[in-house]
């Protein structure tokens, strides 16, 4: 008797297993238990736009290219969560999956080729990165609390630039890992632990506003303009000739030779 009440306890809790993956396997089942499905590319046919928006749970892989295209990277259970749409001539991403017991991580990507691209805001935990050099003359990279959105501040920059103009914004938590050159290089950090990974971006002239706690790494070779308000460095791997800095509290500029 006790052999078949195991037997039967057994089978009900592999018949309650099945039934549960299988719902999980569904655009439909709950986000906690849903799983991502097969990965699958959709191209998103939208009007023009010079301008990025990444909100939560999702990446961008950013191409330069003549034409522009948007392509969606996600898993077939979860695409009817996944927002892509135009804000003005601003390309918004946003995955509304929420809850997350059994898929990977990361899973939603929107690969971005564009002639130029002017205003990047990353408000996701995710990267944004270059594929080849983007050469947009006018570049503002943004990762800060925006009134009327909810959104994060820790998401990763890794981009390889040919520009005239670079400008970074940030009060959260991300690192921005540049490389390449620009002419110009603004830098603003107001608050928390953003960091600037700027060493192999060769910049002509660079001016800082730094009030966090963090580090920034440099490379200006005409002038350095740096006004230090935080704890946080500044470490500088060219000595240019014109130099204007202020260290109002303990950060410092450190030129490494």
């Amino acid at each position: 008797m006790k052999q078949i009440v195991k037997h039967l306890i057994s089978f009900i809790i592999l018949g309650s297993s099945t039934v549960l993956l299988n719902s999980c396997s569904s655009e439909d089942a709950n986000d906690c238990f849903q799983t991502e499905g097969q990965l699958q590319q959709e191209e998103i046919i939208l009007a023009g736009f010079n301008k990025i928006r990444i909100e939560e749970g999702v990446q961008l892989l950013l191409r330069q290219g003549q034409s522009q295209q948007v392509i969606l990277e996600t898993g077939a259970n979860l695409r009817s969560d996944v927002e892509v749409f135009l804000d003005n001539e601003t390309l918004v991403a946003r995955d509304n999956n929420g809850c997350n017991l059994f898929r990977d991580y990361g899973v939603t990507k929107l690969i971005v080729t564009s002639p130029n691209i002017e205003d990047i805001i990353n408000g996701s935990s995710y990267e944004i990165r270059s594929e080849g050099t983007l050469n947009y003359p006018t570049l503002r990279l943004r990762s800060l609390v925006i009134p009327g959105f909810d959104l994060r501040k820790n998401g990763d920059f890794h981009l390889t630039l040919n520009a005239q103009d670079v400008s970074i914004v940030a009060n959260g938590s991300s690192v921005f890992y540049l490389n390449g050159t620009t002419s110009n290089l603004n830098v603003s950090f107001s608050d928390e632990l953003p960091r600037l990974e700027a060493r192999d971006l060769i910049a002509q002239n660079v001016s800082i506003r730094h009030v966090s706690s963090n580090h920034m790494y440099i490379n200006p070779q005409e002038s350095l303009t740096a006004e230090l308000r935080g704890s946080g460095n500044v470490y500088s791997y060219n000595s240019p000739d014109i130099q204007d800095i202020q260290e109002l509290y303990t950060g410092r500029v450190i030129f490494i030779d």
